[in-house]
């Protein structure tokens, strides 16, 4: 099972603007294996554009890699919610304001006097618990302040 070389040509008003990266799969390559993904840092879409053997190279290193991120926490999580857990926040029908979790059975509503939401269905947040009664929820702009609901759900 030896690699073999293929040499695909596109036509260049099809490239995307330089920087880019070529890849085998539609799906991301699994961490930690930099070889499936080529980078190419040069705009090619120019008549007569090349790309030097430095402009053309493997993703970084395992070791120059970020680290993979922690899974992110879901509802219905049980135990203690971790400082800096990552949550995507979606919209929930039936509750009058954005509410997380529950976490270990407790449901967290927006605080009182709070900035309005502003956060998409799908966006990551991170969850920062301050106490039994506090838990920050930032979105890398703006830190938000949610109290338990009191219910486990918003019917």
């Amino acid at each position: 099972a030896n690699p073999h070389a293929y040499v695909v040509a596109v036509e260049r008003s099809l490239l995307p603007e330089g920087p880019f990266h070529v890849q085998l799969d539609a799906d991301d390559p699994p961490w930690g294996a930099p070889e499936e993904r080529t980078h190419v840092d040069v705009d090619l879409r120019a008549p007569g554009s090349e790309a030097t053997d430095a402009q053309i190279h493997h993703a970084p290193s395992i070791e120059e890699a970020e680290p993979e991120p922690e899974p992110a926490i879901e509802d219905g999580h049980e135990g203690e919610v971790p400082n800096g857990a990552r949550y995507v926040w979606f919209e929930r029908a039936g509750c009058e304001r954005p509410v997380v979790g529950p976490f270990d059975g407790v449901l967290w509503r927006l605080a009182d006097g709070e900035p309005a939401w502003e956060v998409l269905d799908g966006q990551e947040t991170w969850l920062h618990p301050a106490s039994e009664a506090v838990m920050v929820v930032t979105t890398g702009e703006m830190d938000y302040l949610f109290v338990p609901a009191g219910t486990a759900s918003c019917d």
